[in-house]
């Protein structure tokens, strides 16, 4: 009788030494299915991002398909200008008067934005420099406008500057939608990446929470079935069996932890 308890004592802890594999081999996989759903998070959020970014190209070529402007010409010896009516209206000057001086449209320009003109300008004249620049104009009684500045050199037949020549187009509407959208952008990154990173911490502390989780029942039992391993024979058999039902209910712990590992799994993976 002795002997067929032993058997089957020795063919517990066996059992037991199994189900601790198992339950090692489930914490590891448990571990690598958190971190693919950490990779997804971070793919889904790169993808909409991009996707986010594509779509503002789209709507601002639409935009600045929709942009007006005009011509104008300017002679660098006299510092004359010549000006199409759109140009009148967008810089805010009445078409039915006289071009206004070069002086005072340069102190529409915005202060921070005067340098970049002034520079541009000054190469175009000297040296003949085609430039492409955008910049603010602060119109009196009217919402700051942006501008974007077209120029290319008149030449004479010995190659000397004698004027410039471009078109002015008024990307205001584009380019403060643009700005809009960059800051959406950045905003749903953000949220996005707040979100990934919250999602991390509580993968860690899942991960870290499990692990403790059986590590305590699977102490229990190894304790449990060491002590009968090597005290059975001075044990009655009412120690022995308080201690295998010990083993027992820590087993039926771990079950029910185990059991549940699925369903958090599939939470996650429905949050992706």
């Amino acid at each position: 009788m002795i002997k067929k308890k032993t058997e089957d004592l020795y063919t517990t802890i066996d059992e037991l030494a199994d189900a601790n594999k198992r339950l090692n081999s489930q914490n590891q996989e448990l571990v690598f299915q958190i971190k693919k759903i950490s990779l997804k998070k971070d793919l889904k959020i790169k993808e909409q991002t991009k996707i986010l970014l594509e779509k503002t190209k789209r709507e601002l070529a639409e935009l600045q398909n929709k942009t007006y402007g005009g011509s104008w010409v300017f002679n660098c010896l006299n510092q004359k200008q010549y000006w199409s009516e759109e140009i009148f209206h967008l810089w805010g000057f009445d078409p039915n008067k006289s071009t206004p001086e070069y002086n005072t449209v340069k102190n529409l320009i915005h202060p921070n934005d005067i340098e970049l003109f002034n520079n541009a300008f000054e190469e175009g004249c000297k040296k003949g420099a085609p430039f492409d620049i955008k910049f603010r104009i602060c119109i009196p009684n009217s919402a700051q406008k942006v501008i974007r500045f077209i120029c290319k050199p008149i030449l004479d037949a010995t190659g000397k500057v004698l004027g410039l020549k471009g078109t002015n187009e008024d990307i205001t509407e584009p380019v403060n939608y643009q700005n809009q959208l960059d800051l959406k952008v950045n905003q749903r990154t953000l949220k996005l990446s707040k979100a990934l990173k919250k999602q991390k911490e509580i993968n860690s502390i899942f991960v870290s929470t499990t692990s403790h989780k059986l590590k305590n029942p699977l102490s229990a039992i190894n304790f449990a079935a060491g002590s009968i391993k090597k005290y059975q024979a001075k044990m009655d058999s009412t120690t022995i069996e308080n201690k295998l039902y010990k083993i027992e209910n820590q087993v039926a712990q771990m079950t029910v932890l185990l059991n549940n590992l699925p369903i958090i799994d599939q939470k996650n993976k429905e949050e992706i």
